[in-house]
């Protein structure tokens, strides 16, 4: 019963993600907006740690 319960749950989940990431794609200009700034703050961090070490 346990086990029927959580592949429900992980389902409705995935779903929800699922439906999250396509109105998220669904917005291109903020999609680009967000990943350039990503990209932006993990390449920030990974020059300054290689400039402390």
């Amino acid at each position: 019963m346990t086990k029927v319960y959580f592949t429900r749950h992980k389902t409705t989940i995935i779903q929800h993600f699922l439906h999250n990431y396509n109105s998220f794609l669904s917005k291109p200009s903020v999609n680009i907006q967000f990943i350039a700034s990503l990209f932006a703050h993990i390449i920030k961090k990974s020059y300054f740690c290689e400039q402390n070490q």
